[in-house]
């Protein structure tokens, strides 16, 4: 498992808590599949993806922003979503 996957989780759970407290929060992003929908990523025979080294993901999203304006857009619908069902 991806530390990632921990800190989004740990993310997540604080979410959770603070709206069974009550709180209103707009968590914005939640896609465990992000970076397979937006970074070019190597397929093996089988068909499974082989991601990039995590030290190379932020330069590769940026040359795929750069080049692809399907994840353009895609990122900028997910960057101006102002409510989405979970968020209330």
């Amino acid at each position: 498992m991806n530390s990632a996957w921990n800190g989004n989780w740990k993310i997540w759970s604080e979410v959770d808590a603070a709206r069974n407290a009550g709180v209103r929060v707009i968590h914005r992003v939640s896609m465990p599949t992000f970076e397979l929908a937006h970074i070019p990523v190597e397929h093996d025979d089988e068909g499974h993806a082989h991601m990039p080294a995590e030290k190379d993901r932020p330069w590769r999203m940026v040359k795929a922003v750069g080049s692809d304006e399907a994840i353009r857009t895609s990122l900028a619908t997910c960057a101006s979503s102002e409510k989405t069902p979970t968020s209330a």
